[in-house]
């Protein structure tokens, strides 16, 4: 008895289900009509005349002798602490500048 009351519960839930699933079916069409289409960036943009954050950065290390630490580099862009600590990890990672002592960098040979 227990089964078949079992049974009986689950065929209507399964009904309710492809119930359901008949519903969202035909709502998918309806909502792919409204996806708007992404334009993908092939390359990054060149920048004529003005330079870049990064490059900026790299081109103060590269004119100093004994290496910059990250303050001196504050002092003289005006960029925010943030910004510059970002340029320093990934210019470190890249291998464009290297680490000569404690917060002090200079340019890789």
């Amino acid at each position: 008895m227990k089964i078949q009351k079992e049974l009986a519960e689950l065929s209507k839930d399964l009904e309710k289900m492809s119930k359901r699933i008949q519903k969202l079916s035909t709502s998918i069409p309806k909502l792919t009509g409204r996806v708007k289409k992404v334009r993908i960036q092939k390359s990054a943009p060149q920048y004529k005349g003005k330079k870049t954050g990064t490059q900026t950065v790299l081109d103060m290390i590269r004119k100093s002798k004994s290496g910059l630490n990250a303050q001196t580099l504050i002092k003289r862009t005006g960029f925010v602490d943030k910004k510059i600590r970002n340029i320093l990890f990934k210019a470190l990672t890249d291998g464009k500048i290297e680490r000569v002592g404690r917060g002090v960098y200079n340019s890789s040979k």
